[in-house]
C-alpha cells in the first residue's frame, strides 16, 4: 500500500480504484523543475543500495532535495556489510538514527520482509532482486495514462527477461487489476515463474499469453511495447528480444515504447528518434513519481 507512515513494498493488495486514482494524479502532476527548493525541515531519508542503480538512486536523492529533506546514503562497499553484518543489523542502524524513511534495493527477494521487520521507519522498495519494483511500475503506469488516458482495454507486449525482471513482475500485477491483453515475449528459458503466471492468469485469463517470437501480428496490435534487457547479473545468458528495423515498421503507429532502463542490445539508440520512444521521458516523470512516493510515505505537504 501507499499511505502515510506505511512502508511501500508492493502494489499487491491495492485496489484498482486506488491505483487508478494515484496514477491519474501522477499523470497530471507538473514535472519538477528543480528551481524552487523548500526550506529544510531537519528530517532526513536514508538510501541503501546493495545493487547498482543510477535512475532510482539519483531520482530519490533529487526528490528528497525537492522536498527539503537531507539524504543519508549508505555506502555499502565501505560498510560493515563487508564484515558479514546482517541486513537486519544494518537496517536497525539507519532506522535508529532517526531517518524519516529508508529507500532500499537488495538482491534478495525476501529482503523487504526482513527490512520492514527490523525498521522503525517506513521502507520503500527500490527493487528486491528478481521480485518487484513498485516505484518503477508507478512511473510506467503514469506514462501509459498520459498517452491513452486509461489503464484498461490495452494491448501490452512485454519482452526480455520475464523470469528475473522485477519491473515486468510489478507491471503485470498492476495491469492485471484492469481489463488488458498482455503478451510476454521471451526466450523459453526466461519465461514467467509459475507463481506469477498463476496470479496473473487468475486475474486476466484468458488475456495473458507467452510466446517466443516478436512477430508482425503482435506488433501491429500493440499499444504499449515494454522492452527489458536480459539480466546477466542474475545468471541469464539467453537470447534477447531486439528492436529491429522490421519491428519498428511493424509496430502500431499509435503505440508507445517503454523501457525501465538500463538498456543494452535490445533497444538500439537509433530508435530514440522515433516519436513512439516514450522511454525518453522516463527520468522526468520518474522524478515526479518518486517525489510523490516520498511525500506520501513521510507525510510532507500535499501529494496531489
Amino acid at each position: 500500500m501507499l499511505a502515510k507512515g506505511e512502508s511501500f513494498i508492493t502494489l499487491q493488495g491495492m485496489s484498482a480504484d486506488a491505483l487508478l486514482l494515484a496514477v491519474r494524479g501522477l499523470a497530471e502532476r507538473p514535472l519538477p523543475d528543480g528551481t524552487a527548493l523548500p526550506t529544510r525541515d531537519g528530517r532526513a531519508v536514508a538510501t541503501a543500495f546493495y545493487e547498482a542503480s543510477t535512475r532510482t538512486r539519483l531520482g530519490f536523492q533529487f526528490a528528497a532535495r525537492a522536498l527539503g529533506l537531507d539524504v543519508i546514503p549508505l555506502d555499502v562497499s565501505a560498510s560493515s556489510v563487508n564484515k558479514g553484518e546482517s541486513l537486519t543489523d544494518t537496517i536497525r542502524v539507519l532506522a535508529d538514527y532517526g531517518v524519516a524513511a529508508l529507500i532500499l534495493r537488495h538482491p534478495d527477494r525476501e529482503s523487504m520482509t526482513v527490512a520492514t521487520a527490523a525498521s522503525a521507519c517506513p521502507v520503500i522498495n527500490a527493487g528486491n532482486g528478481a521480485g518487484e519494483h513498485p516505484v518503477q511500475t508507478l512511473i510506467d503506469l503514469a506514462m501509459i495514462y498520459q498517452k491513452f488516458g486509461r489503464l484498461t482495454n490495452l494491448y501490452v507486449t512485454m519482452t526480455g527477461d520475464a523470469l528475473h525482471g522485477r519491473t515486468i513482475h510489478s507491471l503485470i500485477m498492476a495491469l492485471a487489476l484492469f481489463d488488458n491483453h498482455i503478451t510476454v515475449v521471451t526466450d523459453p528459458g526466461l519465461r514467467l515463474s509459475s507463481d506469477l503466471t498463476s496470479l496473473a492468469v487468475r486475474k486476466t485469463a484468458p488475456r495473458l499469453k507467452e510466446t517466443e517470437f516478436l512477430n508482425s501480428s503482435i506488433l501491429k496490435e500493440t499499444d504499449v511495447l515494454y522492452m527489458t534487457r536480459v539480466q546477466a547479473e542474475r545468471g541469464s545468458a539467453n537470447r534477447p528480444i531486439i528492436m529491429t528495423e522490421q519491428a519498428q515498421q511493424d509496430l502500431n503507429t499509435d503505440a508507445i515504447v517503454l523501457h525501465p532502463m538500463p538498456r543494452t542490445v535490445e533497444l538500439p539508440e537509433w530508435f530514440d528518434a522515433d516519436p513512439r520512444a516514450a522511454y525518453l521521458r522516463r527520468n522526468r516523470v520518474g522524478l515526479g513519481v518518486m517525489t510523490y512516493v516520498l511525500q506520501t510515505v513521510i507525510g510532507k505537504g500535499r501529494t496531489t
